[in-house]
């Protein structure tokens, strides 16, 4: 059993004046269920209390281990003809921590309502690169380094000009210029494999004639990069245009 929390108090009733209650017998009961609580003596809860007894010592006081929940506690006290009840007493280990340890905090789950600020995330809460891969799990932090690696996510993307120029670009080292109207962007982050998707686009400045209309075609795919030409209808010669755009989705390596 993971360590519990600890609840310290001191017994008092009141009749005609306020009074400590020695040896008051003490009852816990979780407020969400109103069924009695498993508590202990223990922080490691392998020393179970009989719930209700009178563990309360001459001077009152007592106190028990138990497991956090939500809503907390009931404790009923009682002394003779007395009793009293506090109600929704919370008890958690978060109460034991500094501020300073609250990078330690592990568990099952942990639900925040509100802003939550500070100077990092890690752990659990954030999603690995094979958590991304799999772009399955809807309850972790996706960082913007591991953003890219969901299936949904372009790997590169270039748009370059006939001297191989590039204008704007994401994962692209350079782009080779082969020959006219055939270039080769290279990654930066190569693919896992050649099986990926290529999507190439031309643009060109002058109006659609016979001879000033072109396709784009992939040539080839490797996993550090791909083949690109632009082809004129016509004569379906490979001609320089102004730009060529790509865009690439796929795993990368």
């Amino acid at each position: 059993m993971a360590n519990l929390a600890v609840f310290n108090s001191a017994a008092f009733l009141t009749a005609s004046q306020l009074a400590v209650a020695g040896g008051a017998t003490i009852e816990v009961r979780r407020e969400d269920t109103s069924a009695l609580a498993s508590i202990f003596s223990n922080e490691a809860g392998t020393a179970a209390i009989t719930n209700p007894s009178a563990f309360a010592d001459s001077s009152g006081r007592f106190s028990f281990y138990a497991a956090g929940i939500a809503r907390g506690y009931s404790v009923l006290v009682t002394s003779g003809a007395e009793s009293f009840t506090l109600r929704n007493v919370a008890i958690g280990t978060l109460a034991q921590l500094d501020a300073g340890n609250l990078g330690a905090i592990s568990g099952t789950s942990v639900s925040v309502t509100g802003d939550v600020s500070g100077g990092s995330v890690s752990g659990n809460f954030v999603a690995s690169q094979s958590a991304q891969e799999t772009g399955t799990n809807t309850s972790l932090i996706v960082t913007p380094g591991r953003q890219k690696f969901h299936p949904t996510a372009a790997k590169a993307w270039v748009q370059y000009d006939s001297a191989a120029g590039l204008t704007s670009s994401y994962n692209v080292t350079s782009v080779t210029d082969n020959s006219a109207g055939n270039l080769s962007p290279v990654w930066a982050t190569d693919f896992s494999s050649a099986a990926y998707c290529v999507v190439a686009n031309h643009e060109a400045a002058s109006s659609a004639t016979a001879a000033t209309t072109w396709t784009t075609q992939v040539l080839s795919r490797a996993a550090g990069g791909c083949n690109i030409a632009t082809i004129r209808m016509s004569d379906f010669a490979q001609i320089d245009v102004t730009y060529v755009s790509v865009v690439a989705f796929g795993d990368q390596a």
